[in-house]
C-alpha cells in the first residue's frame, strides 16, 4: 500500500501543478471561480481536486478548465472530468488546500477525501510543504 499511496500522491501533485500552471495569466476581474477535476485511476482510487481564483486569475482559470479536458482525456485507461463554476470550491469532504501565489496571482487548490482513496490532512500538508505553498484548513 505505501507504494500505491506514493504513486497516488505523486499523481495528485502533478495534476495540481498542471492546472495551476495552465491557469496563469490575466483577464476578467470578476468574482471567484473554480475548476474541479475528478479522475478515476483504477486501483489507486479517485483523485478530486479543485482550484479557485479571483480577479485576473478567474478568466485564465475558466479557459484552462474548459480547454484542458480534451487534452487530458487522452491518458489511456483513466476516466476524468473537469467542471468550471462561477463559485468558490466546495469544502464538503475537503481535507485541506494549498495557497499558491505565482506571477502576482493567488490561487487555492483544494484536495478531497473519497471512499476510494486515502488522502489525509497530513498528505495535503506534505504536498503544500513540497510545493512551497501555504496549507489551508477547510
Amino acid at each position: 500500500m505505501p507504494h500505491q499511496c506514493s504513486l497516488f500522491l505523486s499523481r495528485v501533485l502533478c495534476l495540481s501543478a498542471a492546472i495551476a500552471v495552465a491557469s496563469c495569466g490575466g483577464g476578467d476581474s470578476g468574482g471567484t471561480a473554480s475548476c474541479t477535476l475528478s479522475e478515476n485511476i483504477g486501483s489507486l482510487g479517485t483523485i478530486k481536486i479543485c482550484e479557485e481564483g479571483s480577479g485576473s486569475a478567474r478568466a485564465s482559470l475558466a479557459q484552462a478548465c474548459k480547454s484542458s479536458t480534451s487534452a487530458l482525456l487522452a491518458d489511456a485507461g483513466v476516466q476524468m472530468s473537469m467542471t468550471f463554476a462561477d463559485a468558490p470550491c466546495s469544502h464538503v469532504n475537503a481535507v485541506g488546500g494549498c495557497q499558491v501565489t505565482q506571477g502576482g496571482e493567488t490561487v487555492a487548490i483544494w484536495y478531497y477525501q473519497d471512499p476510494t482513496n486515502s488522502m489525509s490532512t497530513s498528505d495535503v500538508q506534505n504536498l503544500c510543504s513540497t510545493a512551497g505553498a501555504k496549507y489551508l484548513t477547510p
